[in-house]
């Protein structure tokens, strides 16, 4: 009995020293664990300490080379340019004499646009011219308050570019090239229509005049 009792104890003081080995070797790892994850975190924020200031170097070459560069000049401003054709100055209609007749028709220009013109009648005994301004693409005119008379109609784009109603355009650029301007005969209050200044290909030396007014 005493031997079994001795040998129980045996046992169960190997097992406390057992335990308590066990114990301090964990306790020996968890140390050891701490200061290795201290070690690594030191190094971790060494290298992040290092590559700020790297950052802050390459920030501050940065600002320097950016006061280093010189200003740009503002560039000049554009030309204003008119945006309308000018109307060029003309006699007043009231010194003229003025009548209830009025003649009317289309203007044309050989391109893909029509630009505005400024469309005369004028009366050839006295030299008495009456006009108005068509606005851009816009394709007829009508001049109206015109004494009875007789009558040429031209058509300016300006001073030195003009189409006529001529003979050529009376038969509506289909027949001989004829390019004498059409005198109109207009009575009092009389309305001449289809008077069309669309020939724009005169010849030099043919006789017509230059813009009234110029």
């Amino acid at each position: 009995m005493k031997t079994k009792r001795t040998l129980f104890l045996s046992i169960v003081l190997m097992m406390a020293l057992l335990l308590s080995a066990c114990d301090k070797i964990l306790i020996k790892q968890d140390a050891n664990n701490s200061e290795s994850d201290t070690s690594e975190m030191i190094t971790q924020l060494t290298l992040q300490a290092s590559e700020i200031s790297k950052l802050e170097a390459q920030l501050s070459t940065l600002r320097e080379a950016s006061q280093d560069c010189p200003t740009p000049e503002a560039p000049e401003p554009c030309p204003k340019c008119d945006c309308c054709e000018p109307c060029p100055t003309k006699v007043p209609l009231d010194d003229m004499p003025r009548g209830n007749g009025s003649i009317s028709g289309n203007v044309s220009y050989p391109s893909q646009w029509i630009p505005s013109q400024n469309v005369y009648a004028i009366e050839v005994n006295t030299g008495h011219y009456y006009w108005v301004r068509t606005s851009i693409s816009v394709a007829s005119y009508k001049i109206t308050g015109l004494p009875a008379g007789t009558y040429i109609v031209v058509s300016y784009k300006d001073s030195h570019i003009s189409a006529g109603y001529s003979n050529l355009a009376a038969c509506g650029l289909n027949c001989s090239g004829d390019h004498e301007l059409v005198k109109i005969e207009l009575a009092e209050g009389e309305h001449k229509e289809n008077i069309n200044p669309i020939d724009w290909y005169n010849l030099s030396g043919v006789d017509w005049p230059k813009e009234p007014g110029t």
